[in-house]
């Protein structure tokens, strides 16, 4: 394995750092899935804007594409 900083064919600007992606270390092994996990946080404060709404409370049990806040 080489390691090379700058990948001359993805330069996208000019003086970024491009480190290789080392796709040969996993490029071998299968695609798995992974398992939902019994609890999630999700904040609902992600960006610079005000704040999301909780549509649920603490503790509820939420189900895929659920909206969660508004």
């Amino acid at each position: 394995m080489q390691l090379n900083l700058i990948n001359e064919a993805t330069k996208t600007f000019r003086h970024g750092i491009h480190p290789g992606d080392y796709k040969e270390l996993t490029s071998h092994m299968p695609i798995e899935r992974m398992p939902f996990m019994d609890e999630i946080v999700l904040p609902l404060s992600q960006h610079l804007g005000s704040p999301s709404r909780p549509t649920i409370k603490a503790g509820d049990k939420v189900y895929r594409g659920q909206l969660i806040g508004e």
